[in-house]
């Protein structure tokens, strides 16, 4: 019963408006997480600090692979 007594959303009529942007705003940020991702995951090197200070781009290897 105090469900029905403090949740608003049940007797105010939706907003279509609001709801667009929402939906709109959500599919975008996923959109962008999903383009960065497949960015990232593209890279065949990194940057690698040597002992002397200088930074190398590497190219990535598997340990898998004899």
């Amino acid at each position: 019963m105090l469900f029905r007594a403090v949740n608003y959303e049940l007797y105010v009529k939706p907003n279509k408006g609001i709801m667009l942007f929402g939906v709109t705003a959500m599919l975008i940020c996923s959109g962008y997480l999903l383009y960065m991702r497949s960015k990232h995951d593209g890279t065949a090197y990194y940057e690698s600090v040597e002992a002397d200070g200088n930074v190398v781009v590497k190219k990535k290897t598997s340990r898998w692979v004899d």
